[in-house]
Formats: C-alpha cells, structure tokens, sequence
C-alpha cells in the first residue's frame, strides 16, 4: 500500500503539530545508536604461534582420566564467550603401532570430545557448570614410523627435524550461539570416554585409547595460570593426585601439585564484548562528523536526540489521538 504526503495547507494546528512531532522523532531514532557485536579477541592464549609436531600430553586411558581443565584468569574486558581451542595428541596409527606403524597420509578417526567451563569454586571443586559443548572431533592418525630418520618406530617431522611418537593438532568448539558471559576466572576442562573410562566408557578398543590432551609447560602468551602448579582432574587413580587421593578420587578437583606441579592445559580462549554501532548518516556539503564520534564512534549528542525521538514520536501518538477522539466526539453530537 502506497501513502501519498499530507498537503501542509489542509492540516489543522493539531494535526501539523503530530506530523512534525512524528517525523522528527523518526529522525532522530534513525540517529540513535545501534547494538552489534565487536570482533572477538583472545582472553586467554597459550597456544604457540607455530605448533609443534608434539607435546607432553595426557593419555585418558592410561591414566583412568575422565576430565582434565585448568583455572585461569582471562585477559582485558571482554567476556561474551565465542570460541574455545584445544590441542590434543595422537598416538594411534592406521594400523600397526611402534616400528611396524603405517599410516596412509590423511587418515583419519572420529570421537566426540566435550570441553566444559566452570566458574571458580570452593577449593578444591569448581563452581557452577557455565558452558559446555561435545563435538565429534576428526582426529589424524600419526604418521607412519620412520626407520631411516627415528628409532624405537617414531615419526619423523621432516621441517623440524623431530622425531615423535604422537602428533598434536588443533580443534576447535564453538560456544557462541550460548550466549554466555564470563567471569574473570574460570576452569577450562576437556572430557572423553575411552574402552574403560570416562562418563561413559565405551567397553572396546580402539585408537581413542591413544587420544591424548596436550599439556601445557609454559606460561600462556595472554592471560594468567591462577596456579602453575595444579590443574583440575577426574582420574579413578587417586596416586596421581598431589595429595595422593586425600581429597577424594574420581571427581573433578584440584590436584595439590599432581603431575610434577608443571603442566596445564594447552588451550585458547576468545571473548567479545557488546558494542555501539553507529549507523552513517549523510552530512551537508563540508559539515564535518561530530568531534566526538571522529574520536570514539559515540556521540553524545546522537544519543539525546535518540531520547528526544522518542518523545517526539510519543507525543505525535498523543496528539493524533486527541485529534481522533476530537473528530469522534464531534462526529455523535451531529
């Protein structure tokens, strides 16, 4: 349906007033800021730029893992979570393992791997469950073994000049769609089943036996390792704890100093915080942007005249309303 202008000579005081009050505060509405989502940043970091070929790592399995995490404090402002990045290791070849390990280039496994956030609790446990998200990851089998160049059947990482027995690669899970905002400390924990362990073991064998979490052995790049010396585990054997299973096994706890009291987990974390978006607005020939906005991409000046919209286009309503019980009242008396 089309509207065609009012003709300003048949309006009446009344109506010339709500069509002023309308359009200026549509005007100015079009004038008031906007949200949108600012670019992600990283809130915690202690992925290195380059990957090396492998890690220290934490074999599930061999150790009767079900969850491993770390608390950390994140870095600058921004809270809104978006992604979380993990390193994991791989031990498990095609077919074969040590010296007889064969692996066609790309090869590859699936399982699901879940990485969970907590809030920072009472020590020892962590807080409230803030986020979580399983995923089935497509892992690589390492490479074959290389006699020429290892020994004992390890792979050979020809741009380094290592020799491996597992091979680190990176995943990524994203949260965004949560909608979740954090607090300044969280626990960042990893958690899979194997043949006999985890939230649900899954009773056979198979190459995620040799799936491992990377471990990390220095400090992160952006953000804090709250404690350097104790990461947060769930494994049934109480002897790996720091404390030796005093504070209980097979629940995810800190572990007083377990595995040496040096390793945390190798992850990174990104965040974003709301932002004020300006839409652009046309200027007359030579008027410059207000000083303001030039320097911050606010204006305070944009921002009253989005309230004074508002009012504007509210006492329009009212007027149009008077107007039209006016002509209603007068319509009966006839």
């Amino acid at each position: 349906m089309l509207l065609a202008e009012p003709s300003s000579r048949s309006l009446t005081p009344t109506r010339r007033l709500a069509a002023v009050s309308l359009a200026a505060g549509a005007m100015a509405l079009l004038a008031s800021p906007i949200a949108a989502h600012a670019a992600t940043s990283d809130a915690y970091d202690a992925i290195p730029d380059t990957l090396a070929p492998s890690y220290v790592s934490l074999g599930y399995q061999a150790t009767q893992t079900a969850e491993f995490g770390d608390l950390v404090e994140l870095a600058g402002t921004d809270r809104d979570l978006e992604a979380v990045t993990i390193v994991m290791v791989n031990w498990a070849c095609e077919t074969g393992s040590g010296t007889t390990c064969e692996t066609t280039p790309g090869s590859s496994f699936s399982h699901p791997v879940t990485v969970n956030i907590y809030a920072e609790g009472a020590d020892p446990l962590p807080g409230a469950l803030l986020a979580t998200v399983t995923q089935d990851v497509d892992v690589p089998f390492r490479p074959s073994a290389d006699a020429v160049n290892c020994s004992g059947g390890l792979w050979y990482h020809e741009a380094t000049g290592n020799c491996s027995n597992g091979f680190a690669f990176e995943v990524p899970f994203d949260f965004s769609s949560l909608a979740v905002t954090l607090p300044d400390r969280v626990v960042v924990s990893v958690a899979y089943s194997t043949q006999a362990y985890g939230a649900a073991p899954l009773g056979v064998g198979g190459p995620f036996n040799s799936l491992n979490v990377a471990l990390a052995t220095t400090a992160p790049a952006v953000g804090t390792d709250v404690d350097p010396g104790t990461t947060y585990w769930n494994t049934l054997k109480a002897e790996w704890y720091g404390d030796g299973g005093a504070a209980g096994a097979g629940i995810l706890r800190n572990d007083g100093g377990g595995l040496g009291g040096t390793y945390g987990l190798l992850f990174s974390l990104t965040a974003s915080t709301p932002e004020v978006e300006l839409p652009t607005l046309p200027l007359e020939d030579g008027e410059a942007a207000p000083a303001e906005l030039a320097a911050t991409g606010t204006s305070d000046s944009l921002i009253a005249a989005a309230v004074l919209g508002a009012g504007a286009v509210l006492a329009g309503a009212v007027a149009l309303t008077v107007l039209a019980t006016r002509r209603s009242t007068r319509h009966r008396t006839r």
